[in-house]
């Protein structure tokens, strides 16, 4: 059995008990599985040694393009539109640094999410064919930064960039505390399957084609309340903002879905945990059913049949998948998973500065040096 399907399995196993439960309790509170401590986060022990034999292969002027102070304003300007970046480029790296780069991203994203940031960049290479060769669309143009001092004790970070992909990772004393904003998106998210370059590929299907089934079951009053809107939004409404904000969710909640629905949504949600590594979507699962998986709600805007512009999101008190499919007449994705207190680790952070630093929790990070 596969990593993937390993996964894949847990989740949807634990969470859609979960629900099953959460909802078989309705008007008696909280379901009682419902966690009350507060989740651990993951040992940050394998992407720590991952970065280090990384910068083993490094020369001194690729160790200096990398490194940034944790507090660097640049920590949380994120992007996922062809601008100009800095860092340590992809496309200078030689087999040996790309073989690393390639361990250092499974430790955060896992197999599979590496495997599809990387059919991200292959959908570069089309753009760049297409483009005439602009440089803009170099499919080298992907950059990897690092945040403070790499180390068991403290805080520090890294992300990796570029168009349409974007994945920051947060460690506070050997703890991986927050995998979030992760990006990914793709145009063409369908290549033509008499394209020269990379025919057929489609790193999206499995986001796009449950996203229809799902919607696709709603029926009468049910789709009445997920539908909010004939029209799709252009992009996904958090945008590369540095702190997720939503409204209160909208649409269809668990504990009002059917067992066929619960089992689609959590399939879903399965798509999008499978971008994690297994410890780090173990982590934010318990956090989810901490604040009641039967709260988490389902909505969706736009067209309902494929090739028409459409958006739908998966929300909870604690985060928010959002995936969009508007642009380029509907075949170019944009989704990703936001973390409302955990995006670049803000609230461990600020726990951690108030515990070990005597700080008051109102106080700005970027006030004190993390290192």
């Amino acid at each position: 059995m596969t990593r993937k399907t390993l996964t894949y399995t847990t989740l949807l196993t634990t969470v859609v008990a979960l629900a099953f439960s959460a909802v078989s309790s309705a008007g008696a509170g909280l379901s009682e599985h419902q966690e009350t401590a507060d989740p651990e986060a993951p040992s940050a022990r394998p992407m720590l040694d991952a970065w280090q034999r990384l910068a083993g292969r490094l020369a001194p002027q690729q160790i200096q393009a990398v490194g940034f102070s944790f507090d660097d304003a640049i920590r949380h300007e994120w992007f996922y539109t062809p601008v100009d970046r800095v860092g340590l480029r992809m496309g200078d790296l030689d087999d040996d640094q790309m073989r690393e780069l390639r361990t250092l991203l499974d430790s955060g994203l896992g197999t599979t999410g590496t495997e599809k940031a990387f059919e991200i960049v292959q959908l570069e290479e089309i753009l760049f064919a297409t483009s005439g060769g602009r440089e803009m669309r170099n499919p080298g143009n992907y950059y990897l930064m690092t945040f403070g001092i790499p180390t068991t004790e403290g805080a520090w970070g890294w992300r990796f960039e570029g168009h349409h992909f974007s994945a920051s990772f947060t460690i506070v004393d050997d703890h991986l505390v927050s995998g979030t904003p992760a990006f990914f998106g793709g145009n063409p998210a369908r290549v033509p399957e008499d394209s020269e370059v990379h025919a057929g590929l489609r790193p999206f299907s499995r986001e796009t084609d449950l996203g229809f089934r799902l919607i696709d079951s709603f029926h009468g009053e049910q789709r009445r309340r997920v539908i909010l809107d004939v029209e799709a939004p252009r992009d996904i409404l958090t945008a590369n903002s540095q702190r997720a904000e939503m409204e209160p969710p909208e649409g269809i909640p668990i504990a009002d879905m059917s067992e066929a629905q619960r089992a689609l949504l959590m399939e879903l949600m399965g798509v999008y945990g499978d971008r994690m590594n297994p410890a780090l979507l173990d982590y934010q699962m318990a956090k989810i059913r901490q604040a009641g998986i039967e709260r988490v709600h389902f909505a969706w805007a736009g067209g309902t049949q494929p090739g028409e512009g459409h958006y739908y999101r998966i929300q909870g008190p604690t985060f928010v998948i959002e995936y969009d499919n508007t642009q380029n007449n509907a075949n170019h994705v944009h989704s990703v998973w936001r973390d409302f207190d955990d995006d670049f680790g803000y609230d461990p952070l600020r726990q951690h500065l108030a515990a070990d630093h005597r700080l008051e929790i109102s106080q700005r990070i970027s006030d004190v040096p993390m290192r």
